[in-house]
């Protein structure tokens, strides 16, 4: 390996660090605001929707807390999985982000699908960031005195089911739409990426396969 390649990867090894460091501060801030505007919506009369943050009906921020720190260890595996495997995502994809989504797949390490993974890995886990502020931006409303609209939803979806299926089946369509509607964005970054740490030199897997 020559003098250059060992800079090249050490540059791209020190910015896909960074850019974990980044995504850790994005999670604890967003984190923070929702939980502590949780309580303060509580103390406005609301009632926290989510049932895994609650002990007897009421917020326990013991419970949020440790669901956020285990959230964020997957949510940063998945962030640092994607980043990692950047080089790998095929141009196609990351012309065509949102329709990406409908090749369906189990497993993201399958040679069959680098070529999408890790771009939908990086969505989902910034998607995550952004649901976080929107839970922060409802339990504003209520503060205010307003209805929070995701907490409504969550408890009308649960009276026909159970809360924690309300709860699932609310929260979950509205963090897959984000990851959706982000990707393309995000599309961007993996190339901004790529072009900075030099890997745009040498083709995805996937483009490789194609053109044998």
């Amino acid at each position: 390996m020559s003098v250059t390649s060992m800079k090249k990867n050490a540059g791209a090894g020190g910015k896909t660090a960074l850019s974990v460091v980044l995504y850790v501060a994005a999670y604890m801030v967003a984190s923070g605001l929702d939980l502590w505007t949780t309580e303060l919506a509580e103390r406005a009369g609301g009632h926290e929707a989510n049932v895994y943050m609650t002990n007897a009906g009421m917020f326990d921020s013991t419970k949020a807390w440790t669901m956020t720190v285990v959230g964020g260890i997957l949510m940063v595996w998945m962030f640092a999985f994607g980043i990692r495997n950047i080089n790998h995502v095929s141009a196609r994809w990351l012309r065509h982000a949102v329709r990406s989504f409908l090749r369906l797949y189990i497993n993201p390490w399958a040679k069959s699908v680098i070529d999408r993974s890790p771009l939908h890995a990086v969505s989902y886990s910034v998607a995550f960031v952004f649901l976080r502020l929107l839970a922060a931006g409802n339990n504003l409303l209520i503060v205010m005195g307003s209805t929070g609209p995701i907490g409504a939803a969550v408890r009308a979806a649960g009276r026909s089911t159970s809360p924690e299926i309300g709860l699932v089946v609310v929260v979950g369509a509205i963090y897959v739409a984000l990851a959706v509607v982000l990707s393309p964005f995000v599309a961007r970054f993996v190339t901004q990426h790529r072009e900075s740490t030099g890997r745009m030199d040498s083709a995805p897997i996937a483009d490789m396969q194609r053109s044998v």
